[in-house]
């Protein structure tokens, strides 16, 4: 395994084929939110993926013990962020409609990483335009988030 420079550790490979992960750290344990598609990727080559469905989502894993504590689906590009009674997720909504898919951002919260609150909708784009790849911190007294978008020149329309 690679030696990583202090303060970092190396806990494990994960040898997953899941696409985007947070790790998060939850009254005294490791997780990592692992988002999920409803295909294996191994079946497809890069760039060639189907579509998202209401079937991808992101899962909750314990890095201790590899464990999966939850899953949430209709949600894709999510992030987790803990604080020290609760965490939140963020992530795209997956929508029926191919052009209104990965079109709003939404809250989740939960205080023991099993119960999860409905959607809570933080960012709603432009028409056409697609949200993704979400990164959200706490300021003290509000969220304040990042995330990507494949068509910036509509994003204000």
């Amino acid at each position: 395994m690679r030696t990583l420079p202090e303060p970092f550790q190396n806990h494990r490979i994960l040898g997953t084929h899941r696409f985007e992960m947070t790790p998060f750290h939850f009254k005294g344990e490791l997780y990592l939110l692992e988002n999920f598609c409803d295909y294996d990727v191994a079946d497809y080559t890069f760039d060639e993926y189907p579509p998202h469905t209401k079937e991808d989502g992101f899962l909750i894993r314990r890095l201790s013990d590899d464990k999966v504590i939850s899953r949430v689906c209709g949600v894709y590009f999510a992030t987790a962020y803990a604080m020290p009674n609760r965490v939140y997720a963020f992530g795209s909504v997956v929508e029926e409609d191919s052009e209104k898919t990965l079109h709003r951002i939404v809250r989740f919260e939960t205080e023991d990483l099993i119960n999860w609150s409905e959607p809570i909708e933080v960012y709603e784009a432009a028409p056409g335009c697609r949200v993704f790849n979400t990164s959200f911190a706490w300021d003290g007294e509000k969220f304040v988030g990042v995330y990507e978008t494949d068509t910036p020149e509509n994003l204000y329309k």
